[in-house]
Formats: C-alpha cells, structure tokens, sequence
C-alpha cells in the first residue's frame, strides 16, 4: 500500500485530528507542478489561498484537495476503504481518544 508519486500534502495536524493550515501555499503549489505532481492535499482554511494566488492554468493542471481531519487527508491519500479506524472519534476528528489505524492489505 502507498500513496502515488504524484500525490502531495502539506499541512499540520493537532492532536485531536485536526488540520492546521500552513503558510507558503503558493510556493508549494507551484513547485509541485513543477515536480510533476497532479494532486495536493492542503488544508481547508488555505483553500482561498489557493484560489486568490494559484493561477488558474496551475489550478487546471493540480487537483487540490481541501480537508479538515486527518481521516479525510488518510482517506484522499490512500483512497477510501483502505485505512480502517478502530476505537472512537468522530467524523471531524480524533477528539482525544485512542485510536488505532489499521491498513488493509491489498496483496
């Protein structure tokens, strides 16, 4: 199991789950379709960011995909379904309980 070379994310994730936004989101942008990258996987409170300082021909060519909670950013990176969430938490977030990740194996 593995994220595609041509995914990326960027972003801070607190101890309840949740996604921070970061800075430089242009830069990192542009770099990665630079890189030959055709997903990102940002933070949602960059995502006017991305609209305002990304020009549009990059927009066209990087798919960005805005999350919020560290499930949703596992979810978008290996796909769903294949990252199973035991113990509690809700949608949004870990809210501070133990929770384990467990990968499914796909061989």
């Amino acid at each position: 199991m593995f994220v595609p070379s041509t995914t990326a994310l960027t972003g801070e994730i607190t101890l309840r789950g949740t996604v921070s936004p970061v800075g430089g989101i242009k830069e990192k942008i542009l770099g990665a379709h630079r890189a030959g990258i055709r997903k990102v996987i940002l933070p949602w409170a960059n995502r006017r960011e991305v609209e305002m300082d990304v020009p549009g021909e990059v927009r066209k060519e990087v798919k960005c995909v805005f999350v919020r909670s560290v499930r949703e950013a596992v979810d978008e990176a290996f796909g769903k379904g294949v990252v199973v969430w035991r113990g509690g938490g809700g949608k949004e977030g870990l809210e501070g309980r133990n929770l384990a990740m467990l990968v499914k194996s796909r061989l």
